[in-house]
């Protein structure tokens, strides 16, 4: 992996980690291209820890498009494989992705207690659905600072006080939120929420306020609306000033 990463002479912007008990995977990035790295599972794989790069040779199954497929390594070793990429390669974004349906509860809070410890920018976890209660707890470990992904169902009696203080987050279910619980946000970057109930009335009312607000809220939100919703662009966009972008009858932008 090493070797690989060294011969395409590439500056590497971003390592991503995808962690789990059953898939794993290391994503390289530049400017020009990205190295996936897949971990598989394989029977009577009895090898020494992998506690440096050089090891992961003795795990090559096969290289394809470009991807590397190695045999299946344990939590810890990809800890330690991270650890020794950020040593060698100096990027300025890193991510950490946790699988929850593939680990025990308490085997969860260890790995992401220990992942929380390292220095990167971006955490998420997926799941199927999470409880209020594994949630509650999530929540109050990490840190503020950090960009959030629940890629989850969440229970629609949910809330914390942290949600949405987040640097950047993005929630695939987000129907427990109210328009309201975003007039308090301030200073964020990006805002993405995949499903709400929010309607047209309730994207009006917050734009209101947002244009209104004399203090910076986030730089963006992007949101999808309750199913069925009919979106009513121009009662939208009214309350801004509009122009339209004579290449493209699509784009617009607001001032």
């Amino acid at each position: 992996m090493e070797l690989m990463l060294r011969n395409r002479k590439c500056k590497i912007n971003a390592i991503i980690v995808e962690t789990g008990n059953i898939y794993s995977q290391i994503d390289t990035k530049s400017a020009r291209d990205c190295l996936s790295v897949f971990f598989k599972k394989s029977e009577n794989d009895q090898r020494n820890p992998v506690t440096q790069l050089v090891q992961l040779q003795d795990k090559y199954q096969e290289e394809t498009d470009g991807n590397l497929y190695l045999t299946h390594v344990s939590l810890d070793e990809m800890f330690s494989i991270y650890s020794n990429l950020t040593r060698l390669f100096s990027c300025p974004f890193r991510k950490w992705v946790i699988i929850f349906d593939e680990m025990k509860l308490e085997e969860f809070w260890q790995y992401t207690e220990r992942m929380l410890k390292l220095k990167f920018q971006r955490f998420a976890v997926h799941a199927k659905t999470m409880s209020n209660v594994v949630l509650t707890e999530l929540m109050d470990k990490i840190p503020e600072k950090m960009e959030v992904i629940i890629d989850s169902d969440i229970p629609l009696d949910y809330s914390h006080p942290k949600a949405l203080r987040f640097r950047s987050f993005k929630y695939t279910e987000a129907r427990w939120l109210k328009i309201e619980d975003f007039f308090n946000i301030r200073n964020l970057c990006l805002i993405i929420l995949d499903r709400t109930n929010f309607d047209c009335s309730d994207v009006i009312k917050f734009l209101n306020y947002w244009s209104d607000c004399d203090e910076d809220m986030m730089e963006g939100i992007a949101m999808g609306l309750k199913e069925g919703t009919q979106i009513d662009e121009e009662e939208i966009i009214k309350i801004f000033i509009v122009i339209s972008d004579n290449e493209s009858s699509h784009s617009r932008f607001f001032m």
